[in-house]
């Protein structure tokens, strides 16, 4: 399985709860997204018909708006598919931009030469997870906040097998 197979396979499962093979919309009063299904929403694709999303759809919007456009193929996997999954709860270039703070770079949200090169340190995805949970604890959601660390931590395990 290569990094997009595997990011995209885990994006799925926690996006679903699971139910990778059914994908049932929700719509979460307390989530600002609106109606989602495959864990894309209504107020991320506004023109999309959500109730009737498939997977396929959704993995095709996840590959060309997430992973794609902003460059995440270019990052070692072990960063990417963490900068990939932060990307799809917290928006692609807010994730970038937190990536370019934790290496000291300067946070302007796109994948570049500087960005590409530092993540070759070997304790980037390290001091990314930890950056990402700071994230999460920050905006004091305690309804979805063990969620979310849940899911940083199985990301970097999925990340660390690269």
């Amino acid at each position: 399985m290569n990094a997009w197979e595997s990011a995209i396979e885990h994006i799925l499962w926690w996006e679903t709860g699971g139910d990778i093979v059914n994908g049932a919309p929700h719509d979460d009063p307390d989530d600002p997204g609106g109606l989602t299904k495959w864990g894309i929403s209504q107020k991320a694709g506004p023109k999309i018909n959500i109730a009737n999303l498939t997977k396929d759809q959704a993995s095709k919007i996840y590959f060309n708006h997430y992973w794609l456009s902003p460059k995440i193929s270019l990052l070692p996997p072990i960063v990417g598919i963490q900068v990939f999954d932060f990307g799809v709860t917290s928006g692609p270039y807010r994730a970038i931009r937190i990536l370019q703070r934790t290496l000291k770079l300067e946070a302007d949200g796109n994948t570049g030469t500087k960005t590409i090169t530092a993540c070759a340190d070997p304790e980037a995805a390290r001091k990314y997870l930890i950056a990402r949970l700071n994230f999460y604890r920050k905006l004091k959601k305690s309804k979805y906040e063990s969620g979310w660390e849940n899911r940083a931590a199985a990301c970097a395990l999925v990340a660390g097998k690269f």
